[in-house]
């Protein structure tokens, strides 16, 4: 207890201190006096000791080396010592530490000294010198040293190097550090300084395949750390390797997502989805996609996770259907998931769905009430159909105009007939839906659309209805009054009901790859301006029992509740230049019908009528 009481009090005055700035008691003189020390002892104490460091150690040098010549080159000759530098590595590791005072390390010294006080070509003849002494001892951690120090003084000297820069040490160097001295430590520090000097003189290809090169699998993280880097060399070539680019930072997410490191793995795999995407490179982009998706849930990134996955769905599928099947499981757990937190309980938008897909150009909206049944022996004449509006509107409307010039007097024949107007029911993509459509109090009003499903598996829709926005207008004899809009987007009331009737569907199946025709009702029981906006359902899928591969008739478990939204087109103007040049379209007001008051409706029934 008393231990745990005293390591939070250091804790504690650790993380005081921490806050206290240092040197706020010290005066402008202070400063002075430090600033002049700091320069007395580089000048009168480091910089004298340190020459005469390399003064002594250079001296040594000088006098051993006729005697170290002599003596190695007899070696060499008697017993087969004259071996090409860096071509021993597939002998045995001797494991040699050498002494203090050793010869070698003190070449080494001088070399080291040399580096640090930007003596740089003094540097490179120690360590190029020393580095043969450790290659004949086979001494391998220390030539691979040598060798990278070496490689790093001329690199240091820049433009006044008086030899180019040595590539074949910084190789020589990796390679004896993984394979003879077994240290991939350094060889993956090697590797780094190696890729930078390489990056400065603008060979990222180069750099990009030792990054490459040094991949393994003995560690994940190391791997996709280098990975990543050798993706950035490609797209930094004078040429980028965009592929190239994409397909190692693939690679480099799936190192980081073994490693654990999964926003590592997510930002990799975003990075490359934006080369893919677009490319029709379909299997591609919808693994990425699926991997994104899986990241972005486990890091409860619920809406990254949802838009990952319908990507998936939205564009024809080169997926088996099992697969796909799979792909709609996950959209579904996910997209459920999102609606329940909290932030999406009290919101009273439904979300967008992204199946199944909506042909708007099949919109079409129809007004009216259907006939009733004839009595026996009678024929009902037929109204407008959806089917066979294209064919029928041309006759009713003739039929129509013989009617209304009939029943008017033929002294009021031109001025009636030239104020006549044909009424329209139909409304489609190929009508002129400048005008509003008039709908009737207590008449349906119907609305046909072509839905697509881009799979190969069935999709469920449940409780289908159309989403309105409705501002009642109460027709007086003198003026007209606006009350507040109502909408069932956030679910039906009593008050919506009153003003409208809305059909629901309760199940509808859009079969895999198909076109299903969907049709809707309303009926509104008030005046006013309605506003079709949209569909809502709930999306699901049929159940394949594995054993019978029977399709159940039941939706599957998971359904998620949205919505999609209806957009229209009107038809593209071509009177005049300007309309042809900029692409303009007319008005279309096919999915916005005004409700006027009850009128008289014309029922005919014809008796001994021959169909033909």
């Amino acid at each position: 207890m008393y231990a745990s009481i005293f390591i939070a009090k250091l804790h504690s005055n650790a993380e005081k201190a921490k806050q206290v700035p240092h040197g706020m008691c010290l005066t402008l003189s202070d400063h002075d006096r430090l600033r002049i020390f700091i320069h007395e002892f580089c000048v009168r104490g480091l910089l004298p000791y340190v020459e005469k460091q390399i003064r002594t150690l250079n001296d040594q040098l000088m006098s051993r080396k006729g005697i170290h010549r002599s003596l190695f080159s007899a070696t060499k000759k008697w017993f087969g010592g004259n071996k090409p530098t860096g071509q021993s590595h597939n002998l045995q590791n001797l494991n040699i530490v050498y002494s203090h005072e050793s010869p070698e390390l003190q070449v080494r010294r001088l070399a080291d000294l040399c580096f640090m006080f930007q003596m740089y070509e003094l540097a490179y003849q120690s360590y190029h010198t020393v580095k043969r002494d450790f290659n004949n001892d086979r001494a391998w951690p220390y030539y691979a040293g040598a060798l990278e120090m070496a490689a790093l003084s001329i690199f240091m000297q820049g433009q006044n190097a008086q030899r180019p820069y040595p590539y074949h040490y910084m190789e020589t160097a990796v390679s004896t550090y993984m394979n003879a001295a077994k240290m991939p430590q350094f060889a993956a520090r090697t590797t780094l300084l190696s890729t930078e000097i390489l990056k400065h003189y603008s060979m990222y290809g180069d750099a990009a395949m030792h990054f490459i090169k040094m991949t393994n699998e003995d560690s994940d993280m190391r791997s996709a750390l280098l990975l990543e880097q050798a993706a950035y060399c490609f797209i930094r070539m004078q040429k980028p390797m965009v592929r190239k680019y994409a397909f190692h930072m693939i690679l480099a997410g799936h190192r980081f997502s073994k490693a654990g490191q999964r926003k590592h793995a997510l930002r990799c795999y975003c990075h490359a989805l934006q080369v893919y995407r677009g490319r029709h490179w379909s299997l591609a982009e919808d693994h990425i996609n699926f991997t994104i998706g899986r990241q972005s849930f486990n890091l409860k990134q619920m809406e990254n996770a949802a838009n990952a996955f319908k990507h998936l769905l939205t564009n024809e599928s080169l997926q088996t259907e099992t697969q796909q099947a799979a792909f709609v499981r996950e959209f579904l757990f996910v997209y459920k998931q999102l609606l329940a937190q909290p932030d999406q309980e009290g919101s009273s938008m439904l979300a967008q769905l992204p199946l199944p897909l909506i042909d708007s150009s099949t919109i079409m909206t129809l007004v009216g009430s259907h006939p009733v049944d004839a009595p026996a022996g009678w024929t009902a004449a037929t109204s407008v159909k959806f089917a066979t509006h294209s064919v029928d509107m041309p006759i009713w409307e003739k039929l129509e105009d013989m009617v209304t010039n009939h029943l008017n007097p033929i002294d009021n024949t031109a001025s009636l007939g030239h104020a006549f107007k044909s009424s329209m029911q139909c409304f489609s993509n190929k009508t002129s839906n400048v005008h509003y459509p008039l709908a009737v109090v207590g008449e349906s009003i119907a609305l046909s659309l072509e839905l697509c499903n881009p799979l190969c598996i069935d999709l469920v829709m449940t409780n289908v209805s159309l989403i309105w926005r409705f501002i009642p207008v109460a027709c007086g004899h003198d003026n007209v009054k606006q009350a507040e809009t109502l909408s069932n987007e956030a679910g039906t009331s009593m008050e919506c009901e009153a003003c409208i009737t809305t059909e629901i569907i309760q199940e509808y199946v859009v079969n895999g790859l198909k076109r299903n025709i969907m049709n809707l009702k309303l009926i509104p029981h008030q005046t006013g301006e309605l506003h079709l906006v949209g569909l809502s359902y709930n999306l699901g899928m049929q159940v394949v029992h594995p054993s019978s591969d029977t399709k159940s008739n039941y939706p599957s478990s998971i359904s998620v509740r949205g919505q999609q939204n209806l957009e229209v087109q009107g038809q593209r103007l071509n009177s005049t230049k300007i309309e042809r040049a900029g692409r303009m379209y007319a008005t279309d007001r096919r999915l916005d019908p005004v409700v006027v008051p009850s009128m008289p409706l014309l029922q005919v029934n014809t008796a001994n009528f021959k169909n033909q």
